[in-house]
């Protein structure tokens, strides 16, 4: 009778610890999954193409449709992004001294939302955005 009360034991303990393995699984699968949803990449909703590198963005405080973006060309584009395609309303070119051809432009657009700073190492300039002059 010993032996039985022995072997009903060994056996209920092995289906508990196979129990908590198997929920220690299940829920190890289910934060894998919640894991590799959370680090999927997001769906870009719009794209421009800029022709080179981007170095610096900015969007207008007053029209959140116009995303303006400076490259490695010292060409400023501004971009109207309310459609499915962001369609290029205006290029800019930032004037650079004659020795340079590869500067670090930044961008900055006002709160007024009038005007589009840029600036490079030596030279800041203050553009109409509307008109782009």
């Amino acid at each position: 009778m010993k032996t039985q009360h022995k072997l009903l034991l060994i056996i209920i303990l092995i289906a508990a610890v196979g129990f908590l393995f198997y929920s220690t699984w299940l829920q190890w699968q289910g934060n894998q999954e919640t894991y590799l949803e959370r680090i999927r990449p997001i769906k870009p909703t719009k794209m421009v193409n800029h022709g080179s590198w981007i170095n610096d963005l900015a969007f207008s405080p007053n029209n959140s449709d116009l995303l303006v973006t400076v490259g490695h060309s010292n060409k400023i584009k501004i971009w109207n992004i309310s459609n499915e395609e962001a369609s290029l309303v205006r290029v800019c070119k930032h004037p650079l001294k004659e020795d340079d051809s590869r500067v670090f432009l930044e961008i900055a657009i006002p709160d007024s939302g009038n005007y589009l700073i840029s600036q490079d190492f030596w030279k800041t300039v203050l553009w109409d955005l509307h008109s782009g002059e």
